[in-house]
C-alpha cells in the first residue's frame, strides 16, 4: 500500500497559490497620476478647486488620516485587443474608484479581515478590451486601513513621539498600472485560498483533510498548459473537492430504533408494540 505524503502535497498547493499571485497579471503598463491632499475629506463637486501635483509608484502621499484626491490617467494598449483588462491600484490605504462623471465604480484596499495577504487591489474594469481604450477615473484615497491605523498597546509607556501617540501611518503608491489580467488565474488562486483555509482548520491526518489534499494534488497536475492550464484545474477542483458532500448524517441503530416510545393519551409512555417496533426496526435498516 503506497504512504501519501500529506505535507509534501499541501506545500505544493502554497508554492503554486505563491506563484500565481505573480502571474495573474500577464503585463503591465504604467498609469500616469496626480494628487491632492488634504486632512479632510473634500466632497466630489469641490475636488477641483484642489491644488495637485504628480505623482509616481513608490512616493509617498500621506500620514495618518489624510485624504487624497488622485486624478489616474493613460491608455490600454491596442495589442491587448480581447484582453480582460484591469487597473492594479494600492495606495496603502482605503480606496473608491469613480469615473470621470462621477459614479462610484469599486472599494479597493490593502488588506483583508478573513485572510491574510490578501489584497484587493484590481478593479475589474474591461473583461474584454478593444484595445486603445483611455483611461480617467478619480479616486477617493484615506491613508489608514480598515480599522484605523498602526498603533502601540501602550504608546505612552513605550515612549512615543506626541505625534504617534494616537497611532501612525505611511501611505505612498505601491501599484499603479493597467493590467493585462489572466482571468483563470485570478479563480485559480481563489479556489487555492479557500483549499488551503480549509486544509488549516481541518484536523491532522484526519481523513477529510487528505481527500481534499489529495484531490487538489491530483488537480494541479493539469497545470502544465498543455494539459489545459489553469481553467482545467479550476474545473478539475469544482468536481473533485467542492463536489464532496458533507458527512452523511448519523443512521439510528436497530435496536435504538426498538426504543422508541408512544404517548398512549394517559400521561404515560407506553412500550411500543410488536408492529410499531418492527416499523420502527425496518425504516432504520
Amino acid at each position: 500500500m503506497s504512504h501519501f505524503y500529506l505535507d509534501i502535497h499541501e506545500q505544493r498547493i502554497r508554492e503554486l497559490a505563491w506563484r500565481l499571485t505573480n502571474e495573474i497579471a500577464a503585463e503591465r503598463v504604467p498609469l500616469r497620476a496626480e494628487v491632492a491632499v488634504t486632512k479632510e475629506p473634500v466632497p466630489w463637486a469641490e475636488r477641483l478647486k484642489l491644488k495637485y501635483r504628480p505623482i509616481a509608484k513608490g512616493e509617498r502621499w500621506g500620514g495618518a488620516f489624510d485624504c487624497g484626491w488622485f486624478h489616474v490617467t493613460g491608455q490600454v494598449p491596442k495589442a491587448w485587443r480581447g484582453a480582460c483588462v484591469t487597473l492594479n491600484l494600492d495606495f496603502h490605504g482605503e480606496l473608491c474608484v469613480f469615473d470621470a462623471k462621477g459614479c462610484p465604480l469599486v472599494g479597493l484596499t490593502n488588506g483583508c479581515a478573513f485572510l491574510n495577504g490578501y489584497r484587493k487591489d484590481h478593479f475589474h474594469w474591461l473583461p474584454k478590451a478593444k484595445g486603445g481604450e483611455k483611461v480617467d477615473f478619480w479616486i477617493d484615497a484615506g491613508a489608514n486601513d480598515m480599522f484605523g491605523v498602526s498603533r502601540r498597546p501602550d504608546p505612552v509607556a513605550e515612549g512615543a513621539a506626541p505625534e504617534a501617540v494616537h497611532g501612525t501611518w505611511s501611505a505612498a503608491v505601491d501599484q499603479l498600472s493597467v493590467c493585462r489580467f489572466d482571468y483563470d488565474k485570478w479563480q485559480l488562486k481563489q479556489d487555492l485560498d479557500v483549499v488551503l483555509s480549509l486544509v488549516k482548520m481541518l484536523p491532522e491526518k484526519s481523513s477529510r483533510r487528505i481527500q481534499v489534499v489529495r484531490a487538489t494534488s491530483r488537480a494541479l497536475d493539469l497545470y502544465p498548459s498543455e494539459r489545459g492550464g489553469a481553467r482545467a484545474v479550476h474545473e478539475a477542483l469544482r468536481k473533485g473537492v467542492w463536489g464532496v458532500g458533507v458527512d452523511p448524517p448519523r443512521r439510528a441503530s436497530p435496536r435504538s430504533a426498538t426504543l422508541t416510545s408512544t404517548w398512549n393519551g394517559s400521561g404515560r409512555c407506553a412500550r411500543p408494540s410488536a408492529r410499531s417496533a418492527a416499523r420502527s426496526r425496518a425504516s432504520s435498516c
